[in-house]
């Protein structure tokens, strides 16, 4: 899936080189903070992916907003360790 999402963009990460930190954080930013907070939701009892994903349906945008605040500190080299 992701791989796709990569080729399908490659064009436009090509012709906007400004921009491709700023749509790499929009693009990636919900799966970060699924993979971030998978062990959380883990100890929480939510055991299936069915479960964590209705959780991460319920509160979207604030998922949205982490994942895009831990993308972010991923470009930052020292914040990245």
């Amino acid at each position: 899936m992701r791989r796709a999402r990569d080729l399908v963009t490659l064009p436009i990460k090509l012709s906007l080189p400004m921009l491709l930190p700023v749509f790499a954080v929009a693009m990636d930013g919900p799966a970060e903070a699924a993979a971030l907070h998978q062990h959380y939701l883990e100890s929480k009892g939510l055991r299936s992916s069915d479960e964590q994903l209705a959780v991460m349906q319920r509160h979207k945008n604030s998922y949205r907003a982490f994942g895009a605040v831990a993308s972010t500190l991923n470009y930052i080299p020292v914040l990245s360790w």
